[in-house]
């Protein structure tokens, strides 16, 4: 995998070459030297005018293969193409007739590439992409241009190069696909203003972030991992796209090359759902509030305050925001015990005088073996949902963190753990609902309802706020850009494990390496035999 710098300037794909290509031997002429190359030029030049009769009729008639001409098809499937990378398909020094070519992707930002002698379809050695050609209505055949057609129903692309007459060649031909997407935590979170690097296009929508939502009807009782590949392949469904997010960037600029579609489709922005084990194991409800209202329960308590009221999505600068309720069960009491916890007392204890705030980075403890309950990069929280710090490193009685302490810490304070599948601040999220799954955007802040009952001010709490800890109420998830669409309230009304209800953390493939896939790539061509290198 070769991962670049997306800069304009150093933008320069590695080449690398399609598995099961056959490298085949160099035929070389009777002759040598600067005559024998011109002797071989001309013999390709007189077939070439030969086989030209009938040329429509592929491999028949003029067309057939001879002692001099051989007819070939080249396929190759299932190809994946790392981000910044460029797959060599056919770079022939030689003589021949291209019939045909057809390129199958599953993104409509594939860049294909070809040069037939002095020819290039593009001049910047790049390419045409799908998104591009369909975004100029180039759907139907045209002599000697690439045209594309429209989406399959699988979600794949297909551009197609199908001369009226084949094209000669007599020095080179050459196909290459790239794959110049950048990486980006954006998909399933948030962006308004995207620009491709690479010299592909930009797409005029950033229909990849978050605010919509993924169905299929067939798929109500698969596993999530099913789920993450249908989105991957839409079959029976559609692309994952979210309406009216507009992209910023082609408003600000009339120099991008736009293209439709985005860039993360297919095996580019394939999800990766972490489950939420202790909502799995409980029952909950949930509702969503309408962006950019607080909400409330159904005793009209409102939920918390929202950092921006503005409509969906609002501005690359300030996002929307929702709020998203987990509720005990159907009565959507935000008042009653909360049936799941998102941290845990250790009983681990420290066993040192009074820590204040951003004091030091160790923290010594007694009566319980730390090591129990505590592993390298889990949060450290104090008894009232505070967090201390992550853990660096750990022993039954030391537990070294990444930094300073954060808050203060109290001698014989038991020690939270905050659970390591639950979504954090910063944490892209999911729900799910059977067969569909919803994709609201990033955490900004998550909440918890203090009851009357418990320690600190009745109301929702922070949980970077003391008493958060103590707080047994409701929780409250704000995140943005929240969804377009308000969705029902829907129940998990069982404490077994079930993926089919669920909710959790969600990454994807674009955060490291968006991948392209060929799925197919034909060539129908004939080739004068001797003349190819």
């Amino acid at each position: 995998m070769a991962i670049f710098d997306y800069d304009e300037s150093d933008f320069k794909p590695s080449i690398i070459s399609a598995h099961g290509l056959k490298r085949e031997v160099i035929r070389t002429g009777t002759g040598g030297g600067p005559q024998g190359r011109q002797a071989k030029k001309e013999r390709s030049k007189q077939i070439l005018q030969q086989i030209t009769t009938n040329i429509h009729n592929y491999g028949a008639g003029g067309n057939a293969s001879t002692p001099d001409v051989e007819l070939r098809t080249d396929k190759f499937t299932n190809l994946n193409i790392d981000s910044g990378e460029t797959l060599e398909v056919v770079a022939k020094k030689g003589a021949g007739l291209l019939h045909a070519l057809e390129v199958v992707v599953d993104n409509p930002y594939a860049a294909v590439y070809l040069e037939i002698d002095g020819y290039r379809n593009t001049t910047d050695g790049i390419g045409e992409t799908p998104a591009e050609l369909l975004l100029n209505n180039r759907t139907t055949r045209v002599d000697s241009q690439f045209w594309v057609k429209t989406v399959a129903s699988d979600g794949t692309y297909t551009m197609l190069y199908t001369p009226e007459k084949a094209e000669p060649y007599m020095e080179q031909l050459r196909i290459m696909v790239s794959n110049r997407i950048k990486p980006t935590r954006e998909v399933f979170g948030m962006s308004l203003n995207y620009t491709s690097r690479g010299g592909i296009p930009t797409p005029m929508k950033t229909d990849f972030m978050g605010g919509g939502s993924f169905a299929h009807t067939g798929l109500k009782e698969a596993s999530l991992d099913t789920i993450a590949s249908a989105v991957a392949k839409p079959i029976g469904s559609t692309t994952y796209s979210v309406d009216d997010t507009y992209n910023q960037a082609v408003f600000d600029s009339n120099s991008h090359l736009i293209g439709t579609g985005h860039p993360y489709q297919g095996q580019a922005g394939k999800p990766k759902f972490t489950l939420n084990a202790e909502f799995d194991s409980s029952q909950g409800t949930i509702e969503f509030a309408t962006v950019g209202s607080a909400g409330a329960d159904a005793n009209s308590v409102a939920g918390p305050s929202l950092a921006a009221t503005g409509n969906f999505p609002g501005t690359p600068t300030t996002p929307s925001y929702q709020n998203i309720f987990v509720y005990k069960d159907t009565s959507k009491d935000v008042t009653e015990v909360s049936g799941w916890n998102f941290d845990e007392a250790t009983g681990v204890l420290l066993n040192e005088s009074n820590i204040s705030a951003d004091a030091q980075k160790t923290l010594t403890v007694d009566t319980v073996d730390a090591t129990d309950f505590f592993d390298v990069g889990d949060v450290v929280l104090d008894n009232t949902g505070q967090k201390i710090g992550i853990v660096e490193a750990v022993t039954a009685t030391l537990i070294t963190l990444t930094a300073n302490n954060i808050v203060a810490v109290d001698n014989n304070e038991n020690l939270r753990r905050k659970s390591t599948t639950i979504p954090t601040v910063g944490d892209r999220i999911y729900f799910r609902n059977k067969g569909t799954v919803y994709f609201p955007g990033i955490i900004q802040n998550i909440f918890r309802y203090n009851r009357a009952g418990d320690s600190g001010t009745n109301g929702w709490t922070s949980e970077t706020t003391a008493n958060y800890g103590d707080s047994t109420g409701a929780h409250c998830f704000q995140v943005s850009p929240g969804l377009r669409s308000v969705p029902s309230v829907f129940s998990k009304t069982s404490d077994s494990s079930d993926e089919t209800i669920s909710l959790g953390k969600v990454t994807s493939n674009a955060d490291n390496n968006p991948k392209i896939m060929v799925k197919g790539l034909f060539i129908k061509r004939q080739t004068i035999i001797g003349s190819e290198t």
